[in-house]
């Protein structure tokens, strides 16, 4: 048995192959938002695909990515149909222009959405991860992670910003005033 990444292969047939057991973590599917960044990676980013396969984070990243996309298209969704006044009243008086407004409105969100999550090269920072990883570590056996949770977990973990101590500039003396006599 050869341990190399963090995995742990054996030899078969003068082959190296990684012992896969059953005690892994529990993953939810990968939703959408995670399919499309990791078919972004296998394509334009080979590097860092396999880099997170290799060291087993490919899983956890992925999920992280499909967290904060979703949940911007759900805050984009909600923030452009208020500040549009799409809501039950125009369904109700006209569905024709309420149904237009909404899939203008989706389709709005989930370009952006596109530019700045799936079709990035790292839309997640590493100390993100890191700590996104730590929190799974929190969890209960098949809990699903949330955003929610992990902002949470994040917010209780992190220290506060060291304060920078302020320089105190001296005072200069007031010019006293010439007085003609």
């Amino acid at each position: 048995m050869i341990v190399r990444n963090n995995l742990t292969l054996s030899e078969i047939d003068g082959e190296l192959y990684p012992n896969f057991n059953e005690e892994t973590r529990y993953h939810k599917p990968v939703g959408i938002w995670g399919h499309r960044h990791a078919f972004y990676l296998k394509e334009f980013d080979e590097r860092r695909y396999f880099e997170l396969l290799r060291d087993n984070q490919l899983l956890d990243y992925l999920e992280l990515v499909d967290l904060i996309a979703t949940d911007m298209y759900n805050t984009g969704v909600k923030q452009l149909r208020k500040k549009q006044h799409v809501n039950a009243t125009l369904k109700n008086h006209a569905p024709i222009k309420w149904r237009d407004a909404v899939d203008a409105i989706h389709n709005q969100v989930q370009k952006s959405v596109y530019q700045k999550m799936v079709y990035t090269g790292k839309p997640v920072r590493d100390t993100d991860l890191v700590r996104y990883q730590a929190y799974l570590k929190t969890l209960a056996p098949r809990e699903d992670a949330t955003l929610e949770g992990f902002r949470a977990f994040n917010e209780a973990t992190t220290p506060p910003p060291a304060k920078k101590p302020t320089k105190k500039t001296p005072k200069k003396p007031a010019k006293k005033a010439k007085s003609k006599s």
